[in-house]
C-alpha cells in the first residue's frame, strides 16, 4: 500500500463518503494485501448492502465484464473506489471509459498509489463526459487532504480536463475522518458545467426533399433555414433549429454531415447505426427505430424514471358525474325517501280535509303522482301550487319546504366547489395499477408513432 494513503485512512474516508452520499452498492478496484482487504470489507459491509472487490494485481481479469458490472442499470446509484498505479489500473480505467461507466449514477473516488499526479495525467486522455461524478483524493503540500471534482466534456470530442476543488478531508489522531462542506454542491451540478465551448459535435442530417448524394450539406442547411416548401422536412427542420439553439446557448461547435437516406429507405435505422458506430454524435432527426440494443445504448448516458402520462378517463357510471358528485349515494337515497314521504303526508292531509269538512263545496283532490311531482318541484325551488287548508297540512308542507331549501343550497355550493377545483387526478401510480385498470390502449395517429409500430420487430 502507498505510504501516502494508509489503508485505515482510505477505509475511514470511504465509509464517511458512502454514508454522506447514501450509496448502498460499491465496487472497489485496488491491489492491497489480503489483510487490508479483509479490514476494508468488514467496514464497508456495515454501511452498504453490497460490496464487490476486484484485485488489480491480476492482469488476466475479465475487464469488459467488470466494467459492465460497474454501471449496471438495475442499480440507480453505485459507488466505485479506484486505486490508480496497480498493474491493471490503466487497462481497467480505459475499459470503464469505453463502457461509459462515468455517468451521473456512478460515483467514483480515485486516489494515486504512487503518491504523484499520474491519475490526473491519465484522466486527461480519458472520456469522462459532462455528467461524470468523479472525485480524486489528493494530499496537499502542507500535509492536508482534499477532494477534487474532475470531469471533461468528452475527450474524443475535444474536451479538456476540468479539475475543481470540492472539499477538505479532515483526519483526526484517533482515526476518524470528517468531510468539509462541498463547494461544488453549493450550486446545482450543471450550473457548474454549463459551457461546452471546448468540444465539437458531428450532427447527422436527413432530408426527404434533398437526398444525398445529389446535393451538398450546405445546400440542405440553406433549405432548412428557408421558407421553401414549408410542409417538407418539418421534423428535420425543427431538429435543425433546436440544434442551432443549443449550439448558441451552450457554445459548442457543430459539424453537420449526412447520416442517412430518404424516408422509407432506412432513414431511422441508418441514423441509429451511425450513432452506435460513432460516425456521428447526434442526429437532428429525433425519430428512429428503437430496438432493444439502441435503448440499452442510450441508457448509458441517462438516468431514467418510470412515469405515466395520460388523460384521466371519464367514468361510464351513472352515479359518477359532475351533477351527482356533490352528494353521496346514501344522501340521494335519503332525498328520494323524503320526497316520497312528504308527498304521501300531503296527500293524506288532503284526504283528511275532505273527510273532516264535508260541508265545503270544493275539495282539492290530486293523484299521488301529482304530489310526487309537486314535491320534486319544491326541491328544485320551483314553488308549490297546491296548499293545504288545515294547520297540520300546512305544517307538513312547511317542513318539506325547509328541507328543500337546505338541500338545494348545499347542492349548489358543492357543485360550485367541484367546478372550481383543478383537473381530476388519477390514482394510477404503478405499472401494475395501470395494467389492472379498465383503460383501453390506443395509439396517437402521428407519423412517428405509426412508423415505430410498422417497423418495430424487437420485443
Amino acid at each position: 500500500m502507498s505510504t501516502l494513503f494508509e489503508p485505515s485512512f482510505v477505509i475511514n474516508l470511504l465509509v464517511s463518503y458512502l454514508s454522506a452520499m447514501q450509496l448502498n452498492y460499491v465496487t472497489v478496484f485496488n491491489c492491497w494485501i489480503l489483510e487490508d482487504n479483509r479490514y476494508l470489507m468488514g467496514n464497508l459491509s456495515a454501511v452498504t448492502k453490497f460490496v464487490q472487490l476486484v484485485d488489480l494485481n491480476d492482469e488476466n481479469l475479465h475487464f469488459a465484464d467488470l466494467a459492465h458490472r460497474a454501471y449496471r442499470r438495475d442499480r440507480t446509484r453505485i459507488g466505485v473506489l479506484f486505486e490508480f498505479g496497480c498493474p491493471s489500473s490503466r487497462r481497467m480505467l480505459q475499459e470503464c471509459a469505453d463502457k461509459r461507466c462515468f455517468s451521473t449514477s456512478t460515483h467514483w473516488v480515485m486516489f494515486d498509489r504512487n503518491a504523484n499526479d499520474s491519475v490526473l495525467v491519465e484522466l486527461e486522455y480519458t472520456d469522462l463526459y459532462v455528467d461524470a461524478e468523479l472525485k480524486v483524493l489528493s494530499k496537499e503540500s502542507d500535509g492536508n487532504f482534499s477532494l477534487y471534482d474532475v470531469y471533461n466534456n468528452g475527450f474524443l470530442l475535444g474536451g479538456k480536463l476540468n479539475v475543481t476543488f470540492d472539499r477538505e478531508v479532515f483526519a483526526f489522531d484517533d482515526g476518524r475522518i470528517a468531510l468539509g462542506e462541498s463547494t461544488v454542491d453549493a450550486k446545482p451540478k450543471y450550473h457548474n458545467r454549463n459551457m461546452l465551448s471546448d468540444i465539437g459535435l458531428r450532427a447527422g442530417i436527413v432530408s426527404q426533399c434533398c437526398p444525398f448524394p445529389n446535393i451538398t450539406v450546405e445546400e440542405v442547411l440553406e433549405f432548412f433555414e428557408s421558407y421553401k416548401k414549408p410542409g417538407t422536412d418539418a421534423a428535420a427542420r425543427i431538429g435543425y433549429m433546436l440544434t442551432k439553439a443549443l449550439e448558441a446557448d451552450m457554445k459548442f461547435k457543430i459539424d453537420f454531415v449526412f447520416s442517412g437516406q430518404t424516408l422509407g429507405n432506412g432513414t431511422f435505422e441508418d441514423n441509429a447505426e451511425a450513432v452506435l458506430n460513432k460516425q456521428i454524435d447526434l442526429s437532428i432527426f429525433g425519430v428512429m427505430k428503437q430496438t432493444t440494443n439502441e435503448l440499452a445504448y442510450i441508457q448509458n448516458f441517462m438516468a431514467y424514471k418510470s412515469m405515466f402520462i395520460f388523460r384521466t378517463p371519464a367514468s361510464r357510471s351513472l352515479m359518477d358525474n359532475i351533477f351527482t358528485q356533490p352528494f353521496a349515494m346514501e344522501t340521494w337515497i335519503a332525498i328520494a325517501l323524503t320526497i316520497i314521504l312528504g308527498s304521501v303526508a300531503v296527500k293524506i292531509n288532503f284526504l283528511a280535509e275532505e273527510q273532516m269538512t264535508p260541508d265545503v263545496d270544493y275539495h282539492e283532490n290530486y293523484a299521488l303522482s301529482t304530489m310526487l311531482t309537486e314535491s320534486l318541484a319544491n326541491f328544485c325551488q320551483e314553488g308549490c301550487e297546491f296548499i293545504n287548508r288545515s294547520s297540520p297540512g300546512r305544517l307538513s308542507q312547511m317542513i318539506l319546504f325547509i328541507c328543500s331549501i337546505v338541500v338545494f343550497n348545499y347542492y349548489s355550493s358543492g357543485l360550485f366547489s367541484i367546478l372550481m377545483q383543478g383537473p381530476q387526478m388519477s390514482n394510477i401510480k404503478t405499472l401494475e395499477q395501470l395494467a389492472d385498470s379498465q383503460m383501453l390502449v390506443g395509439i396517437d395517429g402521428t407519423v412517428e408513432a405509426k412508423e415505430f409500430f410498422m417497423t418495430h420487430t424487437s420485443s
